[in-house]
């Protein structure tokens, strides 16, 4: 087999293993969403994953068969490592978003339950996950640590979706889901869930990206309850510690996005 009939085989097999992947993301996607399953979904970033890693071979099979020219004497082949490198980062990226995918789901539905039904009830909304039960303990944590009761006591909301428009970014329209809510008299707490491995120990050691995201849920939630005292607040999961977040501090956050063309996080 000459060099040109490996490569074009080469490029038909990721051009079949691209479509292959397309199919069954369509076929989960449709899935995940009549079911809501944690199993699914992980099942739904693996063939996403397949996907990515699929093009990524594809776009390095074609760089790779490129002859050597003046700038790359010894040819393009380095370009099949590049995307092996991409690769592992995807699939490191969808361990973590799956972790903190678990870590809610926990956090929403343990809350109403018998904590002696903690790890059969985690079994179940967690099927096929590989270690259940260090989530299960860093939920546990969470929801039995005193200094949280508060957040999630009776009356508390969870997962609500917000939309309002903020004169600190010139009127657009900002949609968000915040993970837990308090409204009691005349105070609005917005929390959101973080399970960052790295806790920074001061509010002004919060990466950027998440001080515009509460920056937006505090603005918004004054435009929805005006005149109430509205308050926002970090939830650490790993250290199950609340971090409240000043005023000022989000807000110079979100002005600084209406500067920024990547806006506000999600």
């Amino acid at each position: 087999m000459t060099m040109t009939e490996n490569a074009r085989l080469m490029r038909q097999a990721t051009y079949a293993s691209v479509a292959v992947a397309g199919i069954l993301i369509v076929t989960k996607l449709g899935a995940w969403l009549y079911s809501d399953s944690v199993a699914l979904l992980a099942s739904l970033i693996d063939s996403t994953l397949d996907a990515l890693a699929s093009l990524l071979n594809l776009v390095a099979v074609r760089q790779a068969g490129v002859p050597a020219d003046r700038e790359h004497r010894f040819g393009h082949g380095k370009a099949e490592a590049l995307a092996g490198l991409g690769q592992s980062a995807f699939v490191a990226g969808s361990a973590l978003f799956l972790g903190f995918e678990a870590v809610h789901r926990l956090l929403e539905h343990l809350r109403d339950a018998d904590p002696a039904g903690w790890p059969a009830l985690a079994a179940r909304l967690l099927p096929g996950f590989p270690d259940p039960a260090e989530i299960l303990a860093e939920a546990a944590a969470v929801l039995t640590a005193p200094a949280l009761a508060e957040i999630f006591g009776p009356g508390t909301l969870a997962e609500v979706d917000i939309a309002a428009p903020l004169g600190a970014l010139g009127g657009r329209t900002v949609v968000g889901r915040i993970d837990r809510l308090v409204v009691s008299g005349d105070r609005v707490l917005a929390v959101d869930f973080k399970s960052n491995r790295v806790v920074p120990d001061r509010p002004e050691q919060v990466p950027e990206g998440i001080l515009r995201q509460m920056g937006a849920y505090h603005a918004a939630l004054g435009h929805i309850w005006p005149g109430r005292r509205i308050e926002a607040a970090i939830l650490w999961t790993r250290a199950a510690r609340l971090m409240p977040l000043p005023a000022k501090l989000i807000g110079d956050a979100l002005a600084r996005a209406h500067l920024d063309p990547d806006g506000v996080g999600s």
